[in-house]
């Protein structure tokens, strides 16, 4: 057995390859927990959002006209297996009167105790609603009306002639998704709101809550048998539905990143290891003639491997839980997420990391070892030897063929929707690993082309230069890979966020025409939590002179053929050209259609629904429910794409439509200034929230910069890893031929010239890994642009970013050239007669 102070001494004696081995395996370790932490982070941010978010209420029963029914007509659902309850309840638009003002909202008659299921809920004061002629009134209406318990209001509703008077017994306050999801302003007895709604005895809907674990389908089968004729079951609408395109947008970012920490990793622990190995391999032969076995030769490399892991993986775990934070901020920023959960360690992220270092060390340790001690001892001390080549080229190029027809399959399953979110990811992989393959036959042919553009003015560095990468083919295909696919990940990623960060400002250009926006309160991805402008602010706008029209803006929780959907109305009369960014259909078509009562859906949507234009679909908002024609689709972007557009005047006759919540207002260009300057007092003495048009595109401007700046340091930062490489890569050619380097420096040969075919090694390296790199990066962005349907049905518009490509070429060239520079001066100091000796 070969002792422990051999090993010892071998590290001592090489601090710059022990520090460049763990700094490499810390690197790899570190990205994989870094991603894995953010991951984790990411996901109970999302979980948290369902939790918030998500409906108790699976399915309802309603009429098929959307009228009221005989609670007599409804089957014994609650007696069905697997039902947790069934509630009736009763909805009617109402509005309510109080010495304080007036409010309007939805009633709903329902059995409180019960409601308790559906809805959580705290009272602030008071008690529940249980008599006749007593109301329960949510916090926010009962303070902005000056209500207290035992206060009398009067309430009406469309059709009643007379407001009924009811005494208020009770203030509640609603708890996560009933500050979400329900828009009722106040709550009756069933009985109380039927007699409001005008249909005594009856009920609008049936809300069904199921158990856990409970197949909803085989329940809503059973339950349709048992309906008479003039009722239907529906899908309840929930706000948690409408998260689902940007989750999926977040997953395949997260599994690409995940993919491309740990490939990364793979490849720079494995040419550490190559390279490592290959140093030494004299030193082995050594071993061997000396009396060493191959086993223990073979022992002594996988002893050093594993404490050289271990103390690699420790650091790598540590820097990637520092990691994580980084890059939690970056998804806080680019998402919208205010509170990401990274404080936490993450026990699977720490032993993934304990399993992935010395896994990988030991794995990629391995074939050197046996490579180097396969090596016949007298052979590798004259250097008769050069490095295997391993594979064939033929073998690798129709590898590389191999994985390029698998990737198109995975694609081609992505854009039709067969696994998308997992097809994606696997061939991004797949093209990543046909690249790789394919690499090694263009080594030769173009370092043969770069060099001999060179050879014109530097003859003798160019010929050395092409002479040692082809003599250590194995160790130049390894080290060119890792750049690879580094480029060609960071290229593709980045040329996509860059066309959908344009496709966004090109939606935002064409939509928000108004010069400013007046909203009561910042709304969430869903615009649901958006409140009411109050109703004041009419009179005080109308007292300014210059505006020349307001868009009345109003977003609803509905649910179209059963899919949840965000309607937003707009006062579209005040438009000569429809703010609406239309993928199919006329302009001047649709906007005549949505004058007349029809709706233009997101693109997502009409994607999911399978609609197109001229088609009717069923729209329900707040249990009422219509059918609706479409007249078009256009680009949407608000609540994931998930949006249903109409004309205010038009929903209004069909659905119980909230008080405006945004107002665009426009102005005659002269009196902007002037109309900016008192909107912004009435904003303050109101508490609005106020935003200029440019204040609004310099919010966008300024995310799209932070995401792009973010994009920058991440692909600048994977170029520097990926450096180590070349670090490793040229000061293996320094040290394997420093007798050689000796002889050419006594021949005359100046430390310059040295210096410059290293220099030139770098770049020839650098071009030859970049530009396929780079090339395999646009492809890919392509195939995303095209796969990616289930997030933008209407696709992002492809192009190629020539500014991100040359940036991307200049900085991975230059830090090709700075990764060399240590390489070149340690080959440019070495003293002749003391190199021709050491060899």
């Amino acid at each position: 057995m070969i002792p422990w102070k051999f090993f010892w001494n071998n590290l001592r004696l090489r601090p710059s390859r022990t520090l460049l081995t763990i700094l490499s395996i810390a690197g790899g370790v570190a990205a994989v927990v870094a991603v894995l932490q953010s991951t984790a982070a990411t996901r109970s941010e999302l979980a948290a959002l369902h939790q918030t978010l998500a409906s108790r209420v699976a399915m309802e029963i309603v009429a098929s006209d959307a009228s009221a029914f005989l609670v007599e007509d409804l089957p014994p659902v609650a007696a069905e297996p697997g039902v947790q309850a069934a509630i009736p309840i009763f909805r009617v638009f109402s509005k309510l009167v109080a010495d304080g003002g007036d409010a309007r909202g939805i009633a709903i008659g329902v059995d409180l105790e019960q409601y308790r299921v559906v809805r959580d809920f705290n009272f602030v004061s008071g008690r529940m609603c249980a008599e006749k002629g007593e109301v329960c009134l949510e916090a926010n209406v009962a303070e902005s009306l000056g209500v207290a318990i035992g206060d009398e209001v009067r309430l009406g509703a469309r059709g009643l002639p007379w407001l009924l008077p009811k005494t208020v017994v009770g203030i509640l306050k609603p708890l996560g998704i009933g500050a979400v999801e329900e828009t009722a302003s106040m709550f009756l007895t069933l009985a109380d709101a039927a007699t409001l709604g005008k249909a005594p005895r009856k009920a609008t809907a049936l809300q069904i809550v199921l158990q856990p674990e409970t197949d909803a389908d085989s329940i809503a089968t059973k339950i349709r048998a048992q309906l008479p004729d003039h009722l239907v079951l529906t899908h309840a609408a929930s706000a948690a539905h409408l998260s689902q395109p940007t989750e999926d947008i977040i997953n395949v970012g997260l599994h690409s990143a995940a993919a491309l920490a740990v490939v990364a990793a793979i490849f720079i622990v494995i040419n550490t290891f190559q390279i490592s190995v290959a140093e030494r391999q004299r030193q082995l032969a050594l071993l061997r003639i000396v009396g060493a076995t191959t086993d223990q030769v073979r022992a002594s490399m996988y002893r050093e491997a594993f404490v050289l892991g271990a103390i690699g993986t420790i650091v790598g775990i540590v820097l990637g839980a520092f990691g994580s934070r980084f890059l939690a901020q970056g998804m806080e920023d680019i998402f919208g997420f205010t509170s990401v959960t990274v404080a936490s360690i993450r026990p699977h992220a720490i032993l993934a990391g304990l399993v992935f270092g010395p896994l990988v060390t030991l794995v990629s340790v391995w074939y050197p070892a046996r490579t180097a001690c396969d090596a016949p001892p007298l052979a590798v001390l004259r250097s008769a030897v050069a490095p295997r080549r391993g594979v064939p080229l033929r073998i690798s190029f129709g590898t590389g063929v191999m994985f390029l027809l698998a990737a198109m399959l995975m694609f081609g399953c992505a854009y039709m929707e067969i696994f998308a979110e997992g097809t994606s990811v696997v061939g991004f992989g797949l093209v990543l690993f046909a690249g790789t393959s394919c690499l090694p036959s263009l080594i030769r042919p173009f370092s043969s082309l770069v060099y001999g553009v060179i050879s014109r003015r530097f003859p003798l560095e160019s010929r050395l230069g092409q002479r040692q990468l082809l003599d250590n083919f194995g160790r130049t295909s390894l080290t060119a890979a890792v750049l690879f696919v580094v480029s060609a990940a960071s290229v593709s990623i980045g040329n996509t966020t860059l066309l959908i960060t344009q496709d966004v400002q090109s939606w935002l250009d064409r939509t928000l025409t108004a010069d400013f926006l007046l909203r009561a309160s910042r709304p969430r991805v869903d615009m649901s939590e958006s409140d009411p402008l109050p109703d004041e602010l009419e009179i005080q706008l109308a007292t300014i002179s210059g505006i020349a029209a307001i868009d009345r803006m109003t977003f609803s929780l509905s649910s179209i053929n059963g899919i949840v959907a965000t309607l937003m109305v707009r006062q579209l009369t005040e438009y000569d050209d429809l703010p609406i960014d239309l993928v199919e259909g006329d302009p001047v078509e649709v906007r005549q259609a949505l004058l007349a009562g029809d709706a233009v859906i997101g693109s997502v949507l009409a994607h999911r629904l399978g609609c197109k234009p001229h088609e009717t679909v069923r729209i329900e908002v707040s249990g009422i429910s219509h059918s609706v024609r479409v007249a078009g689709v256009a680009r949407e972007y608000t609540a994931g794409g998930l949006m249903i557009i109409m004309d205010r005047a038009a929903a209004q006759q069909l659905f119980p439509i909230q008080p405006a919540q945004v107002y665009g207002i426009r102005c005659h260009q002269a009196a902007t200034e002037d109309v900016g300057t008192s909107l912004r007092t009435i904003a303050r003495e109101q508490g609005l929230i106020f935003q200029s048009l440019s204040d609004l595109r310099e919010l966008v401007r300024g995310m799209i910069s932070g995401l792009t700046n973010r994009l920058w340091l991440i692909l600048v930062l994977a170029l520097v890893i990926a450096g180590f490489a070349i670090v490793n890569t040229l000061t293996m050619n320094v040290i394997e031929q420093t007798r050689h380097l000796g002889v050419l420096r006594v021949v005359g040969m100046s430390r310059l010239q040295v210096f410059r075919m290293f220099l030139f090694q770098a770049f020839v390296l650098g071009l030859l890994a970049l530009l396929p790199g780079m090339i395999v990066g646009v492809f890919v962005a392509f195939l995303i642009t095209i796969s990616f349907r289930g997030v933008a049905d209407h696709g992002v518009a492809f192009a190629v970013h020539p500014m991100l490509l040359a940036c991307y070429l200049s900085s991975g060239l230059l830090l090709c050239l700075l990764a060399a520079t240590l390489p070149a001066i340690r080959a440019g100091r070495l003293k002749p007669l003391e190199a021709i000796h050491e060899e």
